[in-house]
Order: structure tokens, then sequence, then C-alpha cells
């Protein structure tokens, strides 16, 4: 890979909407990506996007993290005999040709320790292990009543 296809890839994967790591190259298409504004003091934050998988093999969630909080983890809400429960996942697989949604109500990244109060506006940057290179991305805080609409984004 020469320079600058490779400065090319690190700003695609900068651009791009949540934290999605594949064992070597990556062909990932994040689109709408986007982080719950919460009320001060909290002390969780939850992440959404659609990822798709161009790739003709499978990726698979990796390793988040963010200097903006004490960690991140993959969680989905599920239906626990009517009652509807939160539990962390350890990993997410997405098919070939296929996607994952991070959604209200289904699988999410929840960002936990805000180290600083984020309001409407602001910035989660999120680093992602498992692309060769790791990358950074940034997903906008937004309110839960804006419709999460906005740029899609092509992640190396």
């Amino acid at each position: 890979m020469n320079s600058r296809t490779l400065r090319v890839a690190l700003l695609c994967a900068v651009l791009a909407g949540p934290t999605v790591a594949h064992a070597g190259a990556c062909d990932l298409h994040v689109a709408d990506g986007w982080v719950r504004a919460a009320p001060p003091g909290a002390a969780v934050m939850a992440g959404y996007a659609t990822i798709h998988n161009r790739a003709d093999t499978a990726a698979v969630l990796g390793t988040i993290s963010s200097p903006q909080f004490a960690s991140v983890e993959l969680h989905e809400t599920i239906d626990d005999a009517g009652v509807m429960r939160m539990r962390r996942i350890g990993n997410a697989a997405i098919p070939p040709a296929g996607e994952l949604r991070l959604e209200p109500s289904g699988k999410h990244l929840m960002l936990i320790g805000p180290r600083a109060a984020l309001v409407e506006g602001d910035f989660v940057d999120l680093v992602v292990e498992g692309c060769e290179p790791a990358f950074q991305t940034r997903l906008r805080v937004r309110n839960a009543a804006a419709e999460p609409r906005g740029h899609d984004h092509h992640a190396h």
C-alpha cells in the first residue's frame, strides 16, 4: 500500500462511524453513527450506527476504547420473559455482504464512565483495534429525539 492510499484509508477511518474491526483488511461502510446525549452527571452514554460489511469475509466488532470514557462495551437489549434487559456481549460478527445494526432497543455501544460532560454537538473519539493499522473515528453527540441523518462513510 503506497503512502497516498494509506492516508486516504486513514482519513476514511477517521470519518467513519462506530468502531468495527476485522483482522486484516476491512471493507466496511458505516451509516448514521451517533451518540445519544445524556443528562449532566450520567454515568453512561450509548452509541448507534448501521455497519455494512462489503468484504467476502466476516468482520467482527473489535476492541474499542475512548479517551473520553473509562470503557466502551458492546451491549444488546433482550426480552427476558417480558422484561426488557440489557446485557454485555463479547463481540458481534458481521457476515460477508451483511450488516450490523447498532440501534436503540437492540445492539449498541455502551460508553461507560465519561471523563467530562458531553453535550449535543460534541464528538466522541473512539479507537478501534483489529484493522491494521488501528484507526480512530468520531461520533457526534445528538439529542435522542433528533433523527440521526448524516453522511455515510467507508471505513478501511
